[in-house]
């Protein structure tokens, strides 16, 4: 397992660092993200968490300031 926290600015968009067929977690502390891939994007609001398989890249975009968040890579 592996495990990023990462506080991005509103406006501010991050990589997802996941190899490909990695399950993750992502939980949002505070704030609001916007999680994007392949297939689409996923709004996510403060206290949200989102189960998915990294299937390609990804990235995240904060819709707010004081935007906290873990993601946690699994097996």
């Amino acid at each position: 397992m592996r495990l990023w926290r990462a506080q991005p600015g509103e406006g501010v968009s991050l990589e997802l660092p996941l190899a490909a067929g990695r399950q993750a977690w992502l939980q949002l502390i505070d704030g609001a993200v916007d999680l994007s891939g392949p297939d689409g994007s996923q709004p996510l609001g403060a206290g949200d968490g989102l189960g998915f398989l990294a299937v390609g890249s990804g990235k995240l975009t904060a819709r707010a300031a004081g935007t906290d968040l873990l993601l946690f890579e699994l097996a």
